[in-house]
Parts: structure tokens; C-alpha cells; sequence
């Protein structure tokens, strides 16, 4: 009887360590909302005729859920002039504060709403840290000034606020 009695309550005390266990390996399952800044610079700088740019991007995130911060950039090489709405698709890799990395690839769409530049980034993560999320990312920045792309230099750097989400595949 008494050796049914410690069977049974080993039993009980190991299930419950299994359950007071962390769930780590669930921890990148969770959504991930971050805002972000987009430092952008343009080179040569643009102006009303189309010409060969490279356009040079980073970014900064501050996040809640699953990773505090992270830190990207981007180069695309185009051609394009002020009046360009361009819509590349980019592949990017963000480093996350804890030195983790999420491939991200997404199709951009840019549009003119309400005197403001809006960029919609939507994609998947494909590999690495959170991989298989959705990301979706909305960057709000001025309309090009039209007097800038006249000057000598053009257009050579914009800023732009904004948010990035990944949703939990």
C-alpha cells in the first residue's frame, strides 16, 4: 500500500514540473509589434528625369512581444526619378537585440494619401527567428518637395516613422 502511495505521488510531483516548465520552445510563436524608423539616402540624388539610383535604407525597431529591438538595411539599385512610385520587392535580414535574425522577404506599394508618402510592406518571414510569420509594415514619410528634385543636388535622403507587425503563423 505504502509503495502506491510514493508511486503516486511521484507520479503527481513530475507532472507537476512538467507543467511549471517554461514553454520555451513556444516563445516565437507569439505576435511581434514594433514602431520603426526609416533613415533613407539616394544616390545619386534624384531629380525629375529618371536616372540610375541606388537607394540605401536602414531601419530601426523598438518592439513588445517576444524581442525588444532589432536593426536592418537595405540597398536596391533602380531607375527611377522623384515622381517614381517604386514597388520593389526586397529581401532583408533584421537583427534582433538578443543577436537573433529573421529573413524577411516583402512586396512594397507606395501611395500619396492625404499630403504623405505612405509605404506598405507586407511578407513572410522565410527564415530564422519568428519564420513563417506574417509581417506587415505601414512607414508614413513627407511628399517629395518638387523644388528639391530641381535643386543641383536633388533629392538625397527622406525619413519615415512607422510600424512593423509579425503575426504568429
Amino acid at each position: 500500500m505504502k509503495r502506491r502511495t510514493w508511486a503516486s505521488l511521484l507520479c503527481i510531483g513530475v507532472t507537476a514540473l512538467a507543467m511549471a516548465a517554461p514553454a520555451t520552445a513556444h516563445a516565437d510563436t507569439a505576435s511581434v509589434t514594433c514602431t520603426a524608423t526609416q533613415q533613407i539616402t539616394y544616390s545619386p540624388g534624384m531629380h525629375l528625369y529618371t536616372q540610375t539610383i541606388t537607394t540605401s535604407g536602414t531601419l530601426a525597431y523598438s518592439c513588445i512581444g517576444g524581442v525588444q529591438s532589432g536593426t536592418t538595411g537595405f540597398v536596391v539599385t533602380e531607375d527611377r526619378n522623384c515622381l517614381t512610385l517604386s514597388t520593389p520587392d526586397i529581401d532583408y535580414l533584421v537583427t534582433w537585440n538578443d543577436d537573433t535574425t529573421s529573413e524577411i522577404h516583402v512586396h512594397a506599394t507606395v501611395v500619396i494619401a492625404d499630403g504623405q508618402t505612405v509605404v506598405t510592406k507586407t511578407g513572410t518571414v522565410t527564415a530564422g527567428r519568428f519564420s513563417g510569420a506574417t509581417t506587415v509594415e505601414v512607414l508614413t514619410g513627407p511628399v517629395v518637395d518638387v523644388l528639391v528634385c530641381l535643386s543641383t543636388a536633388g533629392l538625397t535622403s527622406d525619413t519615415e516613422y512607422g510600424t512593423l507587425e509579425l503575426f504568429a503563423p
